[in-house]
């Protein structure tokens, strides 16, 4: 739990030497544009009401004293994503282009003039231009502020829109308190995306839906949860495991893992890594297991994966590792057939939900931090829930024919 070696490094130092120094320096980027895209330009605290256990005065302090959660500046980020070349690097400008078009153009006129800046300090005045024509184009209006955020990142992708561009989003089912009972996939596909934080509960719930061309059997291989892990800036594993003879959990056996694609239901082992900035490289790591249910309809075609917290083995927060680190985790991958989809042209809708809360670990009590800095991650989880979402979204964009 928690090995490898950390390549922290200064940006003004050139790029990475490493691929790994290379994804700590694109998650930590990506995250400070998804940040900047949740409405936080600033940091993650605005907007946060006084609570218990978040108050905003104490989580203030730990930017001002401590370098552990100096989130990358934006204009630092923008000039590493903008010179991206490996493959981290490429996905997290791809993942950050998408996100920073959806807050754009998929909101209302007040967020387009509030995000394009950033949208233009990422791509440059003229490819935002060219994105501008497309979407004209793709949808035969020049008010370009209230599209559906799948169809913005389709086309950011240079994916045509699936569907109308201009729909009525709605909201994600609420996780209610921290109980550890499933959020239910719905039994049709919403539109839109959402994101709920409760500060009260300190828990998040981020919903995005979209669209696919892909052929089935791709798409439920590719939305596999074993595939998480596969050249993912956060998920560093995610794999099928089981009890063993001594009740202790390791690797399942061949004879039991289902192939890729294929139905199958028990459990996962997955562990993320976080970074927020190259000084300090990976700050936060995370061992959980969940129990996994992944149905497969080939009737219909669709799919129905759900997911829910069976246990967090340990955490890994500013170096020091401890037991716990996530009170909730559970949500659903749902795939259908698009209202548009026929059998010569297969289209599919897509909604992803997630719900998180991490512990209170980080206090003084446990010398896991500094005080307050387990609320520090509950108010950074709607950017670091998102980017985990759209890091699903560009597997099945990057994949489509």
């Amino acid at each position: 739990m928690f090995l490898g070696t950390e390549f922290p490094f200064p940006w003004r130092r050139g790029a990475p030497a490493t691929l790994e120094e290379e994804r700590i320096a694109s998650r930590a980027a990506a995250l400070s544009l998804f940040l900047h895209a949740s409405g936080a330009p600033g940091g993650v605290l605005d907007g946060i009401e006084p609570g218990p256990g978040n108050d905003p005065s104490s989580i203030s302090s730990l930017t001002a004293v401590s370098p552990y959660t100096v989130v990358t500046p934006i204009q630092e980020a923008f000039a590493f994503l903008r010179g991206a070349r490996g493959p981290y690097a490429r996905r997290a400008f791809n993942m950050a282009r998408a996100r920073l078009a959806a807050a754009t153009y998929a909101g209302s006129k007040e967020q387009n003039a509030l995000f394009r800046p950033a949208l233009v300090g990422l791509m440059g005045q003229q490819e935002v231009g060219q994105l501008e024509k497309a979407l004209f184009k793709a949808t035969d209006s020049s008010r370009l502020y209230e599209l559906v955020p799948d169809a913005v990142r389709r086309m950011t992708y240079g994916l045509r829109p699936i569907g109308n561009a201009r729909q009525d989003r709605e909201e994600a089912p609420p996780c209610r308190g921290a109980e550890r009972s499933l959020l239910r996939a719905p039994t049709t596909v919403p539109q839109g995306d959402s994101v709920v934080f409760d500060p009260r509960s300190l828990i998040t719930t981020v919903q995005l839906c979209g669209s696919t061309r892909l052929p089935f059997g791709e798409l439920k291989r590719l939305a596999d949860p074993r595939q998480w892990e596969v050249d993912s800036l956060f998920w560093t594993c995610s794999r099928q495991i089981a009890r063993d003879a001594l009740g202790g959990w390791g690797p399942a056996p061949t004879a039991m893992a289902a192939p890729l694609g294929c139905e199958w239901k028990g459990n996962l082992f997955e562990e993320v890594e976080w970074s927020w900035n190259v000084d300090v490289g990976r700050v936060a790591a995370f061992d959980v297991i969940l129990d996994i249910n992944y149905q497969i309809n080939t009737a219909a075609p669709s799919y129905n994966m759900e997911f829910s917290l069976n246990r967090s083995l340990g955490s890994m927060l500013y170096g020091t590792a401890r037991a716990g680190g996530i009170e909730v985790d559970e949500g659903f991958e749902r795939v259908m057939p698009h209202s548009q989809s026929t059998s010569d042209a297969p289209q599919f809708s897509i909604c992803l939900s997630k719900c998180l809360r991490y512990s209170s670990l980080a206090d003084r009590r446990t010398y896991q931090g500094p005080a307050m800095a387990g609320a520090f991650l509950n108010l950074m989880a709607p950017a670091l829930v998102g980017l985990w979402l759209y890091e699903l979204f560009d597997t099945f964009y990057s994949h489509e024919p």
